[in-house]
């Protein structure tokens, strides 16, 4: 589309694609007639209708040209294309200023208390080895159990180990190993597996050659399914071969919440 522009003075510009040619008459009809020639001229050249769109002396004008020098006016067109002006908005006048106290509004006897500044509630610390509980006190989490030899030896158990006459140290799995004194060969080499976590105890038998009985106090003896695992309470006696020892988990320390 071709754009006109056209002031008072009568000078202006028409611009063409890819060029502008600048107008100058003595008058803004002088100015008209020369812009509309170089549009008549430019449509013949292209052999097809043309499109201006033109801002005369301050009015919003759209102009279709036909190659046979034919030029039309379309007012109502050109309103969409016609620059906004905001319109002028009358000032209120200046209100009087009250020279007297008597005049001032009255002063409200309580006066609103100022917003507070928000401030976002601090991410409360969760202590790991805690769990609270609804009475308010908080309880340690039990990291390990004991179990104790029927000849008087003790051994800590954290994770996973692996029990037995001569367990492998490289065994897969596990996180440690515990090596059972036994010279009458009744422990097999990789006899159970004791597993602790989050204060349980479970008991793994290992396809052992003289399994692993398990007596929970005021139970009777239960032999243990091997490869399935089995939980145990404190207390708890468990037999592997001419070997046993007893379990004791430490009950969680309550201590209450500051």
């Amino acid at each position: 589309m071709m754009n006109v522009s056209i002031d008072t003075d009568g000078t202006g510009v028409v611009t063409l694609p890819g060029q502008s040619v600048p107008i100058t008459a003595a008058d803004s009809d002088a100015a008209r007639a020369q812009a509309v020639e170089v549009l008549v001229a430019y449509t013949a050249t292209t052999g097809q209708r043309q499109y201006a769109h033109a801002i005369d002396t301050g009015t919003s004008l759209m102009l279709t040209i036909d190659p046979d020098g034919a030029v039309t006016v379309d007012r109502e067109h050109a309103r969409a294309l016609a620059p906004v002006v905001e319109p002028a908005v009358d000032e209120e006048p200046a209100q009087p200023i009250r020279e007297t106290v008597d005049e001032l509004p009255a002063t409200p006897a309580v006066l609103p208390e100022p917003a507070a500044d928000t401030v976002p509630a601090p991410t409360p610390h969760i202590d790991p080895d805690f769990d609270l509980t609804s009475g308010g006190e908080r309880r340690s989490r039990v990291r390990s159990a004991m179990i104790t030899f029927d000849d008087g030896s003790t051994e800590i158990i954290r994770g996973t180990i692996l029990l037995g006459r001569r367990p492998p140290e490289d065994a897969e799995g596990v996180d440690a190993t515990v090596t059972v004194d036994d010279p009458a060969r009744s422990v097999s080499k990789s006899h159970c597996i004791l597993s602790f976590h989050d204060g349980t105890l479970w008991v793994t038998d290992q396809s052992s050659a003289n399994g692993t009985t398990v007596t929970e106090p005021g139970k009777d003896p239960i032999d243990l399914t091997p490869g399935h695992a089995r939980t145990v309470v404190t207390g708890t006696r468990l037999q592997i071969g001419d070997r046993s020892f007893t379990v004791t988990i430490p009950a969680p320390r309550a201590t209450r919440a500051r």
